[in-house]
């Protein structure tokens, strides 16, 4: 084959590489990494500098490459709707992810929390941020979409569940109000997304509440409940801590239906 053939031939499969890596990546996202598709390079001295206890408890990835978040090895997809995805990240402690974009609004519960350093390309070495367990963090990517790198610095794993959501434009499914609902406390209220938290003790019913749009149930603690709409049987739930599920529009009544105290995060789109 010619010479000028074959180069043709090579640049034409690597943009073919470069491409379908970053599928999922917005052309903001795109514009902050010039450098995608070269070869891997090592880290500088300026961005492998996040704390002297940072790089001795870190075995950090140095791997260069930024791949969506749904394709980052420790965002692990277990769900998908057409409003959501929904994700279980794992972190070791001493580990971090790959760089990876993030172009949607992001909701996420920490299930097990721990000491981080968080990097977004192009920002310098990162920021210390602890995870706190039974919290929520959210991001508005869809508006700002970032690329970003975890490093677990603690001595703990990091459990979350996070979602993204896929729909573009708000749904406008009704008011999603639960305040007549005195065990609903508000954690996030947001344009695109409301979260309460709810709490029982064994054998306490909620008040009847409406869900009006989409939503994602994430279990705190907790083995088993009820959940009943009007003039149905009641369906029992078993549970297990770090457990989420898709939840519909309806009326209902929660009841802790187990020994021991209910804690869960419930979310739902606006």
């Amino acid at each position: 084959m010619p010479q000028d053939d074959l180069r043709e031939q090579t640049e034409k499969i690597d943009q073919e590489r470069r491409g379908a890596l970053f599928t999922g990546a917005s052309a903001a996202l795109l514009a902050l990494v010039p450098l995608v598709g070269k070869a891997a390079e090592p880290t500088s001295a300026a961005s492998s500098a996040t704390t002297a206890s940072a790089a001795t408890a870190v075995d950090r990835n140095d791997d260069d490459r930024i791949v969506p978040i749904y394709d980052e090895p420790g965002h692990h997809v277990v769900m998908q709707n057409g409003e959501m995805r929904v994700m279980r990240v794992m972190i070791r402690p001493g580990t971090s992810t790959l760089w990876h974009a993030q172009n949607r609004t992001f909701v996420n519960t920490i299930i097990s929390g721990s000491h981080t350093v968080i990097a977004r390309k192009g920002e310098g070495p990162g920021k210390h941020v602890e995870m706190v367990t039974g919290t929520v963090r959210f991001g508005d990517y869809q508006r700002s979409p970032i690329v970003d790198k975890v490093s677990n610095v603690g001595d703990t794993l990091i459990h979350q569940i996070a979602f993204e959501i896929t729909a573009l434009e708000r749904g406008n499914y009704g008011p999603s109000d639960r305040s007549q609902a005195s065990n609903f406390s508000v954690v996030l209220d947001k344009t695109r997304v409301r979260g309460w938290r709810l709490k029982l003790e064994p054998g306490e019913i909620t008040q009847p509440y409406r869900q009006d749009g989409p939503g994602l149930r994430v279990v705190l603690s907790g083995a088993r409940l009820i959940e009943k709409s009007p003039g149905e049987i009641g369906e029992q739930i078993s549970l297990r801590h770090g457990d989420a599920m898709f939840t519909k529009p309806g009326l209902r009544t929660i009841t802790n239906a187990s020994e021991e105290p209910l804690e869960l995060m419930e979310y739902e789109l606006l």
